[in-house]
């Protein structure tokens, strides 16, 4: 399952539509819309929303469920935005 599949299942476990979680998280209805279709790729700012809002930060960006029930801080998310740039080869 894809990172965008993912954050649909998260959006849908919490019962909210596209717009409703998009604008939950803080984001544009449009870039929800591109995060969950595989279009663009969450930035570690969304992702700290994501788990703000309780949502499992780690299965969302690995598939793996998260094993302690402490959340994520900064420098971990910094991490996770690392390891996506790495991956696309952002800058």
């Amino acid at each position: 399952m894809s990172v965008g599949k993912r954050i649909a299942e998260a959006r849908k476990n919490k019962g909210l539509s596209q717009s409703a979680f998009a604008e939950l998280v803080g984001v544009s209805f449009s870039s929800q819309r591109r995060y969950e279709d595989g279009r663009s790729d969450p930035d570690t700012s969304y992702l700290d929303s994501l788990r703000k809002h309780g949502v499992d930060v780690e299965y969302v960006i690995s598939g793996r469920a998260k094993q302690s029930t402490k959340g994520y801080d900064h420098e971990t998310l910094a991490e996770f935005g690392l390891a996506i740039a790495k991956k696309y080869q952002i800058s």
